[in-house]
């Protein structure tokens, strides 16, 4: 017995399979990724990455040892840094 929910999802799955509109996943080698959050290329750096270190334990030592580590969301939506806006600088 099919739920009406899964009857809408399937007429509309089969919609955009008629008008060639559904995604696959693929498999391809030797691709630059231009989709990444990592926009200016600082996700594998070892100078940033000692750099948030240092600015994050002179945080913590100045805030008595508390803090988290991100805020697990957009800024827009969990709110800004100095620290954030120091990093794009």
């Amino acid at each position: 017995m099919a739920f009406p929910v899964e009857d809408r999802l399937r007429r509309q799955l089969a919609e955009r399979a008629a008008r060639g509109l559904l995604r696959r996943l693929t498999h391809a080698e030797d691709l630059v990724d231009f989709s990444s959050n990592d926009y200016l290329g600082l996700a594998r750096s070892a100078q940033l990455e000692a750099a948030v270190h240092a600015a994050w334990e002179a945080y913590r030592q100045a805030h008595g040892g508390v803090g988290g580590v991100g805020s697990t969301g957009s800024r827009l939506l969990t709110g800004n840094s100095h620290l954030a806006e120091a990093l794009e600088r």
